[in-house]
């Protein structure tokens, strides 16, 4: 789902199946961005002279798979551009970010954002969308999973509020408690704390300490209490803010409102329909769960 929305309101792509060769050019790649994202994972992100290393030297498969996932960023790159392209071309309108660029280069002054900047664009575009919302979604299964309490309240509220048909957009306000669920989940697992620099525009005192203007000044995330049990209960007060999951302050990220709105209907729509449950052992017996993310691909 996240992936078919990502690729309509980039590219005004619609995907047909899980099969559609476009969608699968972009998923591989994507894979292979948030493996090599983790610095952990490569030497080479430590040591930046180890790119210097051929393919054949001892220890450097990792090269063979650098150059695998350049080759499929490229095709990522430039295919789905392509198409949207394409079709632009014979006066197909759409309501996509990059024919958003095109139809509006002259007026906003983004005629310099053709070619390869346009198609680097829509491609940090779907990167940045698919990728949070994937790694959310996946800490939400585990929640419901670990917590069959907190997922037997939404799937009342669901059932109460809307029936037997799928949730949509206009059940957003309707359906509070699942909104204080997806809140909470962002909160208990930051799934990617980048702590992206941001610069003081003035002088500040922070509990005494003097912040000089120009300083550079980085939100630990980490450091925003997580590890508390879940409990949405606690969204329900207005006066309680919501977690940093999306940055802070000017730098927030620019598709919160996408990404709420996916990850609102997704998650609704899985209570919706199932139930998830901890994995059993040979006897049927539950098996007890961690709440722990492994750091291995890019996850936000």
């Amino acid at each position: 789902m996240a992936g078919s929305t990502m690729l309509m309101a980039v590219y005004g792509y619609e995907m047909m199946s899980e099969d559609d060769s476009l969608f699968q050019a972009v998923d591989t790649a994507v894979q292979g961005f948030s493996q090599a994202l983790i610095v952990q994972n490569y030497l080479v992100n430590t040591i930046p002279w180890l790119e210097y290393v051929p393919e054949w030297f001892p220890g450097a498969t990792w090269k063979a798979k650098a150059n695998e996932w350049r080759r499929q960023r490229d095709l990522m790159l430039h295919v789905p551009f392509e198409w949207t392209k394409s079709r632009m071309a014979s006066n197909w309108v759409s309501g996509s970010i990059y024919a958003f660029f095109i139809v509006n280069q002259v007026r906003l002054c983004l005629h310099m954002y053709t070619g390869p900047i346009s198609s680097r664009l829509t491609y940090d575009a779907y990167v940045a969308g698919i990728t949070p919302i994937v790694s959310s979604i996946r800490v939400f299964i585990m929640a419901m999973a670990m917590y069959p309490g907190i997922q037997a309240k939404a799937q009342a509220e669901i059932d109460g509020t809307i029936g037997s048909r799928l949730p949509r957009i206009s059940d957003w306000d309707s359906l509070s408690y699942v909104r204080c669920v997806m809140k909470e989940v962002l909160r208990w697992k930051l799934t990617l704390p980048l702590a992206v620099p941001h610069a003081c525009t003035q002088d500040d005192m922070y509990k005494g300490y003097y912040i000089p203007k120009g300083a550079i000044v980085i939100g630990n995330s980490c450091r925003v209490p997580g590890s508390r049990p879940l409990d949405p209960d606690r969204f329900l007060d207005p006066a309680v803010p919501d977690a940093p999951a999306f940055g802070y302050g000017r730098r927030i990220c620019p598709g919160i409102h996408h990404a709420d709105a996916t990850m609102f209907l997704t998650m609704a729509s899985i209570i919706s329909v199932f139930n998830i449950r901890p994995p059993v052992d040979v006897e049927g017996r539950p098996r007890p769960m961690k709440a722990d993310i492994a750091m291995d691909e890019a996850v936000r």
